[in-house]
């Protein structure tokens, strides 16, 4: 590949950081775990009556090259590379837009920044597929050293950390399942805490069952939002539900319970459990 094109065009060091820029100058982030933008179609419409309102946050090219060389064909001719606002973007030109509005972000031309900094707008903002999550944050744990650290460092407890990386232990049949919905996330997390060569049997217990390794049809996922557990819907009468296998539970004392309890359990699931005893 030749020699690397000179700043040019709306990416010129000026007296004063560009408040707007063409939507045309900027380039996805290639780095982004998030590759399909299907449904921003709601979003562009907003767009086209009130315009982008939160600035985009951009690095030149250049910098963006100097730890990313690989990807000089993803950038091609643009100016701007986008950091934070990937959906904003591809929005934006869904609306046909001419310019949005930009927050040059050039100090986060550290790799370790540049990663991070579209990692944590994933998480928080454009709801990462599971699998894409995880295999981001191990890239992070692997930087970091700890998943506590990682946690710290994207806003999220350990149990998020822990749980989302079991999910790269699935089979990778499983992941398939878990990619196209067939498996949900809260069957996901418990089955890959199982040995590679008894998930499958898992899976298929559960589809056969109806009932999933936790027992209830219904919990309550990290986003607080409900998840079908076995794969009969949630209003099926009980009487039509297959008896569910009876559970034992060793004796520990609370501080033991609890502390297991953290380990692997969110927020907002061990807040879940605390209603539940309450009730």
């Amino acid at each position: 590949m030749g020699g690397r094109r000179g700043i040019s065009g709306s990416a010129q060091p000026q007296t004063t950081t560009p408040s707007t820029v063409p939507v045309t100058s900027i380039a996805h982030n290639p780095r982004n775990p998030r590759t399909d933008y299907d449904d921003v179609g709601e979003l562009a419409e907003s767009l086209s009556e009130v315009g982008v309102l939160q600035p985009l946050g951009v690095v030149r090219y250049e910098v963006f090259l100097t730890h990313y060389p690989d990807h000089e064909h993803d950038v091609g001719a643009h100016d701007w590379v986008v950091v934070n606002g990937n959906r904003r973007l591809a929005a934006a030109q869904k609306a046909g837009l001419e310019k949005v509005p930009v927050h040059v972000v050039d100090h986060l031309g550290r790799e370790e920044a540049l990663d991070e900094s579209v990692l944590v707008e994933n998480i928080h903002r454009e709801a990462l597929p599971p699998l894409r999550e995880a295999e981001a944050i191990r890239l992070l744990v692997d930087r970091h050293g700890s998943q506590r650290a990682v946690a710290k460092r994207i806003s999220k407890t350990n149990g998020f950390v822990s749980q989302r990386l079991a999910l790269l232990e699935l089979e990778d049949s499983l992941k398939a399942a878990l990619e196209s919905g067939q498996l949900g996330l809260a069957d996901a997390r418990r089955v890959a805490k199982l040995p590679p060569g008894e998930q499958t049997a898992e899976w298929e217990r559960i589809q056969q069952e109806g009932t999933s390794p936790a027992g209830p049809a219904e919990i309550t996922s990290e986003s607080g939002r409900a998840e079908v557990g076995g794969v009969y819907p949630v209003n099926t009468p009980a009487s039509e539900r297959p008896p569910k296998r009876p559970r034992t539970v060793p004796l520990k004392s609370p501080e033991q319970i609890a502390n297991d309890l953290k380990t692997h359990l969110d927020a907002a699931e061990l807040q879940a459990v605390v209603v539940l005893l309450t009730d």
